[in-house]
Protein backbone atom coordinates (compact mmCIF):
# COMPACT_ATOMS: atom_id res chain seq x y z
CA UNK A 1 0.00 0.00 0.00
CA UNK A 2 1.40 2.99 -1.20
CA UNK A 3 1.74 6.43 0.37
CA UNK A 4 4.08 9.64 1.17
CA UNK A 5 6.01 10.07 4.07
CA UNK A 6 4.19 11.29 7.34
CA UNK A 7 0.52 11.04 5.64
CA UNK A 8 -1.94 9.36 8.02
CA UNK A 9 -4.89 7.30 6.91
CA UNK A 10 -7.71 4.64 7.86
CA UNK A 11 -8.08 1.14 6.92
CA UNK A 12 -10.68 -1.04 7.71
CA UNK A 13 -8.65 -4.19 7.38
CA UNK A 14 -7.12 -6.09 10.76
CA UNK A 15 -3.84 -6.34 9.93
CA UNK A 16 -1.69 -3.24 8.82
CA UNK A 17 -0.22 -2.90 5.65
CA UNK A 18 3.61 -2.68 4.58
CA UNK A 19 5.40 0.47 5.13
CA UNK A 20 2.33 1.39 7.60
CA UNK A 21 2.71 2.09 11.71
CA UNK A 22 -0.20 2.07 13.72
CA UNK A 23 -1.00 5.56 15.29
CA UNK A 24 -0.39 4.45 19.29
CA UNK A 25 2.53 6.13 20.34
CA UNK A 26 5.34 4.03 19.32
CA UNK A 27 8.75 5.00 19.90
CA UNK A 28 11.14 5.00 16.80
CA UNK A 29 14.42 5.61 16.46
CA UNK A 30 15.89 8.89 14.72
CA UNK A 31 18.73 7.46 12.87
CA UNK A 32 16.43 4.39 11.42
CA UNK A 33 13.88 7.02 10.39
CA UNK A 34 16.17 10.35 9.09
CA UNK A 35 13.75 10.63 6.41
CA UNK A 36 10.58 10.67 8.58
CA UNK A 37 11.92 12.81 11.02
CA UNK A 38 13.55 15.60 9.23
CA UNK A 39 9.72 15.83 7.62
CA UNK A 40 7.65 15.87 10.71
CA UNK A 41 10.19 16.26 13.85
CA UNK A 42 13.28 18.53 11.83
CA UNK A 43 13.65 20.00 15.49
CA UNK A 44 14.55 16.71 16.52
CA UNK A 45 17.23 15.05 14.37
CA UNK A 46 19.88 14.88 16.53
CA UNK A 47 17.73 13.25 19.05
CA UNK A 48 17.62 9.76 19.84
CA UNK A 49 13.77 8.28 19.59
CA UNK A 50 10.57 10.57 18.03
CA UNK A 51 6.81 9.34 19.12
CA UNK A 52 4.52 8.66 16.87
CA UNK A 53 1.25 10.31 17.38
CA UNK A 54 -1.19 8.32 19.88
CA UNK A 55 -4.98 8.43 18.19
CA UNK A 56 -7.23 6.37 19.56
CA UNK A 57 -9.07 3.49 17.01
CA UNK A 58 -12.46 5.05 15.04
CA UNK A 59 -15.18 2.99 16.23
CA UNK A 60 -17.69 1.95 13.67
CA UNK A 61 -20.96 2.88 15.18
CA UNK A 62 -22.77 -0.01 13.42
CA UNK A 63 -20.72 -3.27 15.19
CA UNK A 64 -19.00 -3.48 18.49
CA UNK A 65 -15.35 -3.91 17.65
CA UNK A 66 -11.56 -3.02 18.13
CA UNK A 67 -11.86 0.04 15.89
CA UNK A 68 -10.56 1.58 13.29
CA UNK A 69 -7.03 2.25 13.17
CA UNK A 70 -5.12 5.32 12.14
CA UNK A 71 -1.81 4.27 10.21
CA UNK A 72 1.24 6.73 9.39
CA UNK A 73 3.56 5.73 6.52
CA UNK A 74 7.06 4.94 7.64
CA UNK A 75 8.19 4.45 4.52
CA UNK A 76 7.07 5.81 1.23
CA UNK A 77 7.25 8.52 -1.18
CA UNK A 78 8.85 12.36 -0.50
CA UNK A 79 5.60 14.59 0.14
CA UNK A 80 7.24 17.93 -0.46
CA UNK A 81 7.60 18.11 -3.95
CA UNK A 82 4.52 17.02 -5.32
CA UNK A 83 4.89 13.26 -4.46
CA UNK A 84 1.35 13.13 -2.39
CA UNK A 85 -1.04 12.70 -5.03
CA UNK A 86 -4.97 13.24 -3.83
CA UNK A 87 -8.36 13.70 -5.13
CA UNK A 88 -9.66 16.88 -5.58
CA UNK A 89 -11.94 17.23 -1.68
CA UNK A 90 -10.23 14.93 -0.04
CA UNK A 91 -9.14 14.82 3.71
CA UNK A 92 -6.09 13.33 5.08
CA UNK A 93 -4.48 13.78 8.29
CA UNK A 94 -0.98 14.64 8.64
CA UNK A 95 1.19 14.46 11.15
CA UNK A 96 3.87 17.35 10.20
CA UNK A 97 3.05 20.71 12.04
CA UNK A 98 5.79 23.09 10.21
CA UNK A 99 5.86 21.69 6.65
CA UNK A 100 2.18 20.84 4.58
CA UNK A 101 2.75 18.88 1.15
CA UNK A 102 2.39 20.52 -1.92
CA UNK A 103 -1.29 20.67 -3.33
CA UNK A 104 -2.35 20.63 -0.02
CA UNK A 105 -4.28 22.97 2.31
CA UNK A 106 -5.02 23.13 6.09
CA UNK A 107 -8.65 22.72 7.01
CA UNK A 108 -8.75 25.78 8.69
CA UNK A 109 -11.84 27.22 7.14
CA UNK A 110 -9.66 29.40 5.04
CA UNK A 111 -11.29 31.47 2.07
CA UNK A 112 -10.45 30.61 -1.20
CA UNK A 113 -10.77 32.22 -4.80
CA UNK A 114 -13.36 30.65 -6.92
CA UNK A 115 -11.59 31.81 -9.89
CA UNK A 116 -8.39 30.38 -8.74
CA UNK A 117 -9.71 27.10 -7.86
CA UNK A 118 -12.46 26.66 -9.92
CA UNK A 119 -12.36 22.41 -10.53
CA UNK A 120 -11.84 22.35 -6.73
CA UNK A 121 -15.05 24.93 -6.60
CA UNK A 122 -16.89 22.30 -8.56
CA UNK A 123 -16.24 19.78 -5.94
CA UNK A 124 -16.90 21.45 -2.79
CA UNK A 125 -19.29 24.38 -3.82
CA UNK A 126 -19.74 26.97 -0.97
CA UNK A 127 -21.52 24.50 1.70
CA UNK A 128 -18.32 25.66 4.02
CA UNK A 129 -18.36 29.38 3.43
CA UNK A 130 -18.01 32.18 1.07
CA UNK A 131 -20.69 33.85 -0.90
CA UNK A 132 -20.31 31.71 -3.68
CA UNK A 133 -19.44 34.51 -6.41
CA UNK A 134 -16.16 34.93 -5.62
CA UNK A 135 -15.12 33.24 -2.55
CA UNK A 136 -15.45 29.67 -1.34
CA UNK A 137 -14.20 28.44 2.05
CA UNK A 138 -12.83 25.20 2.96
CA UNK A 139 -13.97 22.88 6.05
CA UNK A 140 -12.69 23.92 9.38
CA UNK A 141 -11.59 20.75 11.06
CA UNK A 142 -10.98 20.89 14.77
CA UNK A 143 -6.68 19.01 14.76
CA UNK A 144 -6.38 15.80 16.35
CA UNK A 145 -3.54 15.62 18.82
CA UNK A 146 -0.07 15.71 16.75
CA UNK A 147 -1.91 15.83 13.70
CA UNK A 148 -3.78 18.01 10.98
CA UNK A 149 -6.40 17.77 8.54
CA UNK A 150 -5.32 18.87 5.02
CA UNK A 151 -7.44 19.00 2.40
CA UNK A 152 -6.60 18.21 -1.36
CA UNK A 153 -6.56 21.53 -3.63
CA UNK A 154 -4.63 20.56 -7.01
CA UNK A 155 -5.24 16.95 -7.74
CA UNK A 156 -7.17 14.31 -9.93
CA UNK A 157 -10.78 15.20 -10.48
CA UNK A 158 -13.03 12.92 -8.63
CA UNK A 159 -15.36 11.17 -11.31
CA UNK A 160 -18.78 10.25 -9.64
CA UNK A 161 -19.74 7.23 -8.72
CA UNK A 162 -23.11 8.01 -10.99
CA UNK A 163 -20.76 8.29 -13.96
CA UNK A 164 -17.76 5.89 -13.66
CA UNK A 165 -16.83 2.67 -12.56
CA UNK A 166 -12.84 3.62 -11.90
CA UNK A 167 -11.70 5.90 -8.91
CA UNK A 168 -9.75 8.68 -10.46
CA UNK A 169 -6.31 7.77 -8.17
CA UNK A 170 -4.93 4.90 -6.92
CA UNK A 171 -6.57 3.51 -3.82
CA UNK A 172 -6.06 0.63 -2.06
CA UNK A 173 -9.11 -1.98 -1.18
CA UNK A 174 -11.10 -1.22 2.17
CA UNK A 175 -8.77 2.38 2.48
CA UNK A 176 -11.06 4.58 4.26
CA UNK A 177 -11.01 8.93 3.06
CA UNK A 178 -12.32 11.60 4.57
CA UNK A 179 -14.36 13.46 1.82
CA UNK A 180 -15.29 17.10 1.32
CA UNK A 181 -17.39 16.90 -2.14
CA UNK A 182 -20.73 17.00 -3.12
CA UNK A 183 -21.33 13.55 -4.60
CA UNK A 184 -19.89 10.27 -4.38
CA UNK A 185 -16.61 9.47 -5.97
CA UNK A 186 -16.54 6.78 -8.13
CA UNK A 187 -14.95 3.80 -6.84
CA UNK A 188 -16.14 4.72 -3.28
CA UNK A 189 -18.82 4.03 -0.67
CA UNK A 190 -20.47 6.74 2.03
CA UNK A 191 -20.10 5.23 5.12
CA UNK A 192 -23.03 7.47 6.82
CA UNK A 193 -25.61 4.87 6.80
CA UNK A 194 -25.49 0.81 6.89
CA UNK A 195 -24.20 -0.90 3.79
CA UNK A 196 -23.86 -4.74 3.34
CA UNK A 197 -22.22 -5.92 0.15
CA UNK A 198 -22.70 -9.58 -1.46
CA UNK A 199 -19.50 -11.72 -0.61
CA UNK A 200 -20.41 -13.63 -4.14
CA UNK A 201 -19.16 -9.88 -6.04
CA UNK A 202 -17.25 -8.91 -3.09
CA UNK A 203 -14.47 -11.36 -2.32
CA UNK A 204 -11.20 -9.92 -2.17
CA UNK A 205 -13.03 -7.12 -0.13
CA UNK A 206 -14.31 -9.64 2.43
CA UNK A 207 -11.12 -11.40 2.11
CA UNK A 208 -10.05 -8.05 4.01
CA UNK A 209 -12.69 -6.65 6.23
CA UNK A 210 -14.54 -10.31 6.50
CA UNK A 211 -17.08 -10.11 8.96
CA UNK A 212 -15.42 -7.49 11.19
CA UNK A 213 -18.13 -5.22 11.28
CA UNK A 214 -21.04 -7.03 10.61
CA UNK A 215 -22.98 -10.21 9.12
CA UNK A 216 -25.42 -9.06 6.94
CA UNK A 217 -28.50 -10.61 5.09
CA UNK A 218 -28.35 -13.15 2.03
CA UNK A 219 -24.79 -14.46 2.39
CA UNK A 220 -23.55 -10.59 2.57
CA UNK A 221 -21.33 -8.32 4.50
CA UNK A 222 -21.18 -4.92 6.04
CA UNK A 223 -19.29 -2.26 6.11
CA UNK A 224 -18.34 0.07 9.17
CA UNK A 225 -20.40 3.02 9.74
CA UNK A 226 -18.96 6.21 10.81
CA UNK A 227 -20.27 9.16 11.95
CA UNK A 228 -19.43 12.41 9.84
CA UNK A 229 -16.77 15.07 10.92
CA UNK A 230 -18.03 17.96 12.17
CA UNK A 231 -16.95 21.30 10.16
CA UNK A 232 -18.35 24.54 10.47
CA UNK A 233 -22.13 24.97 12.03
CA UNK A 234 -24.42 22.52 10.15
CA UNK A 235 -21.99 20.92 7.30
CA UNK A 236 -19.80 18.02 8.33
CA UNK A 237 -17.30 15.90 5.69
CA UNK A 238 -18.05 12.07 5.55
CA UNK A 239 -15.60 9.03 5.37
CA UNK A 240 -15.92 6.99 2.12
CA UNK A 241 -15.15 3.44 1.94
CA UNK A 242 -12.52 2.15 -0.82
CA UNK A 243 -14.89 -0.76 -2.71
CA UNK A 244 -12.92 -0.72 -5.45
CA UNK A 245 -8.76 -0.99 -5.64
CA UNK A 246 -5.49 -2.70 -5.65
CA UNK A 247 -5.30 -5.59 -3.07
CA UNK A 248 -3.14 -4.17 -0.24
CA UNK A 249 0.50 -5.77 0.58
Amino acid sequence: MNGALGEIRLFAGPQIPMNWQECNGLQLPVAANQELVSILFPSQLESSFIFLPNLAPLQSVSFSSQGMPYMLCVSGSWPLAGAMEGMLGEIRLWAGQLLIPQNWAVCDGALLNISEYQELYSVLGHRYGGDGQQTFALPALKAQPGALYILCITGAFPTSAADSDSAPVEVSLAEVRLWAGSFVPAGFAVLTNPSFYPISQNTLLFDIIDYTYGVGPDASFQLPQLEPLPAQPGTSVSYIFAVQGLYPA
